[in-house]
């Protein structure tokens, strides 16, 4: 595997020269390019000096095409830092320097790790960019929420080395289908059927994915509290648009987590709007469409979470049943009291019926890192 190193302009640049370390020592072979504005916090000299690579800045821009020789000569594009002014550009397609260039030019497995201040990363037009990339195959790794450059705390923070470079040898790793948030359903042209889910269990679900560098796609259904950022999304309303959605997804994926509530009715929709002056009104309600049976006509060998809302007296007893009619590998079982809160208690259990981990009122947060642990270790 060949791996051209881009270093863009940020305070996180210094990590860059420990990402080259740890590829030269594991024999990867690997060349760095830098930014105009990288070299205004490193010099080439670190890279040569702890690795004896060789490095190209903008000087070697017009010496034998060389953007077009390193974008045929690299196997993977890993860009870290990878700053807003460079994901911008790049999806905008601006190549207005070496690293540009060759990024555009290239045509294998591209890598960025994000670096910026939490309200660059949460800038609307920003995230436009970055899911451009992410549709054209682009993988990202991080950032995480830490200390930044400011001496703030928020999100925005390069993942460190060691998880870059393990999610760059793993080969992408599984690619997952994240869903959460809940279904409506019209009851008229105005008014829906739904649920309370607030999305909070799915969001930390895709946080733990992005600090461990999972690549993943999230379908977000119906009005949920917690939006995802950085990732490929999906917005969703109807049971019946979501259906459709995941069956055209899930041949791009290996594993599938539905944290999402589906409206388990369908009402028998009025035209118009109700006039409550019409004083009693009867809704009919039948059974909605069971997307995750459904799906599992095409699930292969592929790894499939469901979770269950269940009554705190019976949690463990449903949920299995649940996951054996389902034909689940894991199934992650909440007492109703947790839907719409920040806690959870419940259980994560697997397609034998044993209960890999039991949570009491813990952090939705702590549970997503063990699920995702657990997910990555089968």
């Amino acid at each position: 595997m060949r791996v051209l190193l881009g270093v863009t302009g940020s305070a996180a640049a210094y990590k860059s020269v420990i990402i080259s370390r740890l590829l030269y020592r594991r024999g990867i072979e690997h060349r760095v390019v830098m930014t105009p504005s990288a070299l205004q916090f490193i010099r080439p000299l670190a890279f040569t000096g702890t690795s004896g690579v060789e490095v190209y800045t903008d000087e070697d821009f017009f010496e034998r095409n060389l953007h077009i020789e390193l974008a045929r000569w690299a196997d993977v594009l890993l860009v870290a830092p990878a700053t807003m002014n460079f994901i911008s550009k790049l999806a905008l397609g601006i190549a207005d320097n070496l690293l540009l260039a060759t990024a555009t030019a290239f045509q294998g497995r591209l890598i960025l790790a994000p670096a910026m201040h939490t309200e660059m990363w949460n800038f609307q037009p920003f995230q436009e960019n970055l899911r451009r990339l992410l549709h054209l195959g682009a993988e990202i790794v991080g950032p995480e929420e830490g200390e930044l450059a400011s001496g703030d705390v928020g999100m925005g923070r390069m993942s460190e080395p060691e998880a870059i470079v393990g999610r760059l040898v793993s080969g992408g790793g599984k690619r997952v289908l994240l869903v959460y948030g809940r279904t409506e359903e019209d009851i008229d042209d105005v008014r829906v059927i739904t649920n309370r889910s607030s999305g909070r269990m799915g969001y930390e679900i895709h946080r733990a994915l992005m600090s461990r560098g999972v690549a993943h796609t999230a379908v977000v259904a119906g009005c949920v509290d917690y939006l995802p950022s950085g990732v490929r999304t999906v917005r969703v309303r109807k049971t019946e648009d979501l259906l459709e959605t995941l069956s055209r997804l899930l041949e791009e994926h290996d594993v599938l987590i539905m944290a999402v509530a589906v409206s388990d009715f369908l009402p028998e929709k009025s035209r118009g709007k109700m006039d409550r002056r019409r004083g009693e009104v009867k809704i009919h309600l039948r059974p909605n469409v069971d997307v995750l049976k459904r799906l599992g006509r095409s699930k292969g060998d592929r790894l499939f979470v469901g979770f269950a809302l269940e009554e705190a007296s019976s949690i463990e007893k449903r949920a299995v049943e649940k996951l054996r009619e389902k034909g689940l590998d894991l199934i992650v079982a909440n007492t109703l009291e947790s839907m719409g809160r920040d806690r959870f208690t419940g259980m994560i259990i697997d397609r034998t019926g044993q209960v890999l981990a039991r949570f009491e009122d813990a952090p939705k947060s702590e549970v997503a890192r063990r699920l995702v642990d657990i997910i990555l270790s089968v």
